[in-house]
């Protein structure tokens, strides 16, 4: 999970070229307020998976991910879905983002839905036929998230933001 964000940010908008425009703002403030909103979340939700796969019992896991996980998972899509960018450059990345988190939320909604079905003692080809279909999900919002990053990269160039890795070097 953490390389999926990791992936959505390899990349940091750390400052403007001097010619700014409002599309220009408002990529680095998306970006950022993204990368500092998703992130810390991503990483906890990875701390929360860690544990999550030490509990044996399908019926305990189910209770550890409804209430340790999922309300983490929710208030990502929550805060993705309350933003309203304003320049078409950034409707797009939004757009593009929103593809990412989507296929990765329901990636989840079939997860938990496999865990249910593994405490309610489903037959086994049930419940891993519904981890292959979360599984494609989350493949599909990895690609989802490559493609937001190399259009990102891409409007950075065409807005004259300067991206720096994380370590702050180009």
């Amino acid at each position: 999970m953490k390389k999926l964000f990791l992936i959505s940010i390899l990349s940091i908008v750390t400052g403007l070229a001097a010619c700014s425009s409002p599309e220009a703002d408002e990529l680095v403030e998306y970006h950022n307020d993204f990368v500092d909103t998703v992130n810390p979340k991503a990483e906890q939700i990875d701390m929360e998976l860690q544990e999550l796969s030490m509990i044996e019992a399908p019926d305990e896991a189910l209770e550890f991910q409804n209430e340790n996980i999922t309300p983490i998972a929710n208030e990502i899509m929550d805060y993705i879905n309350s933003l309203e960018p304003e320049t078409e450059a950034v409707k797009e990345l939004h757009e593009l983002r929103l593809s990412q988190l989507n296929s990765w939320s329901e990636g989840f909604e079939l997860r938990h839905k496999a865990m249910e079905r593994a405490a309610e003692s489903a037959e086994e080809h049930e419940i891993n036929q519904l981890v292959q279909q979360s599984d494609e999900k989350f493949m599909e919002a990895f690609e989802n998230a490559q493609k937001a990053d190399v259009r990102l990269v891409e409007m950075a160039d065409e807005y004259n933001v300067e991206l720096e890795d994380e370590e702050g070097v180009n």
